[in-house]
């Protein structure tokens, strides 16, 4: 399989859905312990086999542009009682680095995109980040994750994908064109074609994503040790 070589791989949204995708390497690299990291038209690998077999979310095809939203940041699990120790860092962490609104503590997405929902039903699933009430689609998951292999209760998961609705770089005036725009100039390449622009608040929360995604695999219930205190 030629993913296994590499810890983490970084699908990068193409603009349409996948016409030739392959989800059981896929799953086959995350079940060995492979970290996945997919966003937007990726859906297409998860909808099908063997991932559409695991209930990891309502999927909706499509573009699905929900316009510039704020989003919550999940801090308890599913059964919304639990506490989720990781999005509480995460909530902790982004309003450290002033990515959050101060009241009430919400996420600036611009361009998101509806194409998950994750419920209590999703039991392997677990919803980070999710649109805020007078979002036009309220409670659509903009980030969520899952443990690999799954479902397997004999063997203990050593893999994840992570799924972002959050187009990361519409945010970000990299092209000096102003905030929510994604043309891109002809011949623009990294890094002179790119501005030097502060990180936007949804570029702030992919990485925390991309740090936990890349971190020791714990569970979602166990808080998170800080570097050099776990046994």
């Amino acid at each position: 399989m030629a993913m296994q070589p590499y810890d983490i791989v970084l699908l990068s949204c193409e603009g349409g859905e996948t016409a030739s995708s392959n989800p059981q390497a896929l799953n086959d690299y995350a079940g060995l312990g492979g970290r996945v990291f997919a966003s937007h038209f990726h859906y297409s690998w998860f909808n099908q086999a063997p991932f559409a077999a695991y209930n990891l979310a309502t999927w909706t095809r499509g573009t699905n542009n929900t316009g510039n939203i704020n989003a919550l940041i999940q801090t308890t699990l599913s059964d919304r009682v639990t506490p989720f120790p990781k999005g509480i860092a995460m909530q902790q962490w982004l309003t450290n680095v002033n990515a959050l609104a101060s009241v009430p503590p919400e996420l600036p997405i611009q361009v998101s995109r509806h194409n998950a929902d994750v419920s209590a039903a999703n039991t392997p699933s677990t919803a980070w980040i999710v649109a805020d009430p007078l979002a036009p689609s309220p409670g659509a998951t903009q980030y969520f994750s899952w443990d690999m292999p799954v479902p397997n209760p004999t063997q203990q998961p050593c893999g994840r994908v992570v799924y972002s609705d959050l187009h990361v770089g519409a945010a970000s005036a990299d092209y000096g064109q102003g905030a929510g725009t994604q043309n891109v100039p002809a011949g623009a390449i990294t890094p002179s074609g790119c501005a030097n622009n502060s990180l936007s608040p949804q570029e702030k929360a992919l990485e925390f994503m991309l740090f936990d995604l890349s971190s020791c695999l714990t569970p979602v219930s166990q808080k998170p040790q800080a570097p050099g205190t776990a046994e």
